[in-house]
């Protein structure tokens, strides 16, 4: 598979997302994982608009 895939989460639920993350790594083991401190699920782009914008620019 040619897409790339960046999988962002917030550093406080990894223990949430830890299905989610083993399947990702195992059917896609190219993604690459973010953990982001400071903010609880969906928060970048409520919390942090610019860092957002910034990281889908780079994508």
């Amino acid at each position: 598979m040619d897409t790339k895939i960046s999988y962002w989460y917030a550093a406080g639920e990894e223990k949430e997302r830890k299905e989610d993350i083993s399947y990702m790594k195992d059917v896609f083991p190219a993604t690459e994982f973010t953990a982001l401190s400071g903010l609880g699920h969906a928060g970048l782009a409520l919390l942090r608009p610019e860092e957002f914008a910034e990281r889908m620019k780079k994508l």
